[in-house]
């Protein structure tokens, strides 16, 4: 008996000093947001991306680039500084086709990325889409305390507020004369602006009326550095009447992004386009693939149109080539990718996991030392007190 009562003591001293070092080194563990120059660094650095975070995005590794101060409000892990205000503004355009139904169509402008200090035109320029070797990809980080999302419980777990990626002027087709045999529309031919973003439609007849819905868009794109999400351009679509989607290869130049949000009013009848607007902050990220960066590129570094094109004369001064050689070697290794094999597929992916698997092996056998260590103390000195 007196054993039993000798091992409980310990078991429950060894339990004791596991929970104390959990509480004592919880807040010496816990991950702060990156570190962000202010207004004022960003101001005397005109038309410069600065190197903010490290992250990557499934299996690439790459950069967080801004434009503007980052940091936490509270401890909300949301962003504090709302450098971009969006509202969604949208209203219609209908045409009636010869079966007497009237197709009413959501649209809105899309919105440009931007801060008082810099605008994404004015920015050295990458290729956006899906995240790869050689695309980059948006990242948005909300602002909880203003704006729609301030009546929202837990932003991250929203699924109320859709977003598109699309380009400023929208990439759409010319006329809906283009997608129609119609020859009502040939004589009359319905113009859809470049300027707009087609997002949702309903049609109305004498017998029967439907009501507005949103057409594809992404619903969890909401990021923090924690976490590696992003605006989906797969969930995106070009600006037609049939919402045609982005090929699985496509990208769009950073200079001429243009993002549309709108809000799922819930599954009610809406016969107004307003029902879906909504006013939000936020800001905006780049993240972009090591491989589309200079090799020796850190946190903290300043990424001007110069860096990039000091890169390129770099490389075509290393390697002695011309213009001519240049535009050779573009053809062959566009050759070489489209004989893309299964074997490179498969050596590819094996790699790419091998690296997830590893990237925080490191900082999580510490944490677990520092824990083992702390506790054996004072799993000691507890046995000593107990012992007398």
């Amino acid at each position: 008996m007196c054993k039993f009562k000798m091992g409980i003591r310990r078991f429950g001293a060894s339990f004791s000093a596991l929970l104390m070092v959990c509480c004592l080194t919880a807040p010496a563990l816990a991950i702060n947001w990156p570190a962000s120059p202010s207004s004022a660094d960003f101001s005397s650095h005109p038309n410069c991306w600065y190197v903010w975070n490290s992250i990557n995005l499934g299996f690439y590794e790459g950069f967080e680039l801004i434009c503007h101060p980052m940091g936490e409000y509270g401890s909300t892990n949301t962003q504090q500084y709302p450098f971009d205000s969006y509202s969604t503004n949208s209203s219609t355009l209908s045409y009636t086709d010869s079966s007497a139904v009237e197709h009413i169509y959501m649209y809105s402008l899309p919105y440009i990325p931007a801060s008082p200090t810099a605008s994404w035109p004015d920015l050295p320029s990458f290729p956006v889409g899906e995240p790869s070797n050689i695309c980059g990809a948006v990242r948005v980080y909300p602002v909880k305390w203003r704006g729609y999302l301030s009546t929202v419980s837990d932003v991250f777990a929203d699924r109320s507020v859709y977003g598109f990626l699309t380009s400023w002027p929208s990439i759409s087709s010319s006329s809906f004369s283009d997608l129609y045999s119609d020859s009502s529309f040939d004589q009359y031919p319905i113009y859809i602006p470049s300027n707009i973003f087609l997002f949702g439609d309903r049609t109305d007849s004498a017998s029967n009326h439907t009501s507005f819905y949103i057409a594809g868009g992404d619903n969890d794109f909401w990021a923090s550095p924690f976490n590696d999400k992003y605006l989906k351009l797969s969930k995106s679509h070009f600006s037609t009447s049939d919402y045609l989607s982005f090929p699985s290869a496509f990208s769009i130049d950073s200079r001429s992004l243009g993002l549309v949000f709108a809000k799922d009013p819930g599954s009610a009848y809406y016969t107004s386009s307003s029902s879906f607007d909504l006013t939000l902050s936020f800001a905006v990220s780049l993240w972009v693939p090591k491989s589309l960066l200079p090799a020796d590129v850190a946190v903290g570094d300043w990424i001007s149109k110069a860096t990039l094109e000091d890169l390129q004369d770099q490389l075509v001064n290393d390697f002695d080539v011309n213009s001519d050689t240049l535009k050779e070697s573009k053809q062959n290794f566009d050759s070489w990718q489209n004989s893309y094999t299964i074997d490179t597929d498969v050596a590819d992916t094996g790699l790419n996991i091998i690296n997830a698997l590893m990237q925080n092996v490191g900082q999580f056998a510490f944490i677990v030392s520092l824990l083992c260590f702390g506790a054996v103390v004072l799993r000691v000195l507890i046995r000593k007190a107990v012992e007398g």
